[in-house]
C-alpha cells in the first residue's frame, strides 16, 4: 500500500486518522510524503522498522529517558511504549489522550508541555510575543 500509494497521502489514516476528511490538510500530507522520501525508500525504511528489536538494549539505557504515547495511537499499539517504559531505567512514560500517531497532529501543546518539563523541569506554556 505505501509503496503504491506514498506520495498521496496514503498513510494519513495511520498517522492523523482524524484529520482524514480535512482536504487542506490531505494535500499537506500528500506533499510532506513526496518531499520526506521516495517510495522506494519509504518502503524500504518500514521493512527495516518492522524488522527491529530493541528489547535486549532497554536495560542498556542509562540517560533520561521520556516515553510519550497517546493511548488510541492507531499506528504503534500502546503496550509497546509501556514495555519500554518499565524497562528502561528511570524512564518517565506519559499517556495522553487522543488516537493520532503524529506529534503535530492532535493536542500537540500537550506534548510540547511534556517536553518542555522533562527538558527544563517547569511547564511555561506557550509565551506572548512582541509584534513589532
Amino acid at each position: 500500500m505505501i509503496g503504491q500509494g506514498w506520495g498521496t497521502g496514503v498513510t494519513l489514516p495511520l498517522f492523523a486518522p482524524n484529520l482524514t476528511e480535512d482536504e487542506p490538510f490531505k494535500h499537506w500530507w500528500a506533499r510532506f510524503e513526496r518531499l520526506g522520501a521516495s517510495p522506494g525508500a519509504v518502503s524500504a525504511l518500514m521493512r527495516m522498522n518492522s524488522e527491529i528489536n530493541i528489547s535486549p538494549v532497554l536495560s542498556a539505557i542509562h540517560v533520561p529517558t521520556l516515553i510519550l504515547h497517546r493511548t488510541e495511537d492507531t499506528l504503534v499499539d500502546v503496550e509497546a511504549s509501556r514495555f519500554m517504559a518499565e524497562r528502561i531505567p528511570g524512564a518517565k512514560y506519559v499517556e495522553l489522550s487522543g488516537r493520532d500517531h503524529a506529534p503535530v497532529v492532535g493536542d500537540a501543546d500537550a506534548i510540547l508541555d511534556e517536553i518542555e518539563e522533562f527538558l527544563t523541569g517547569a511547564r511555561l506554556g506557550a509565551q506572548p510575543t512582541a509584534l513589532y
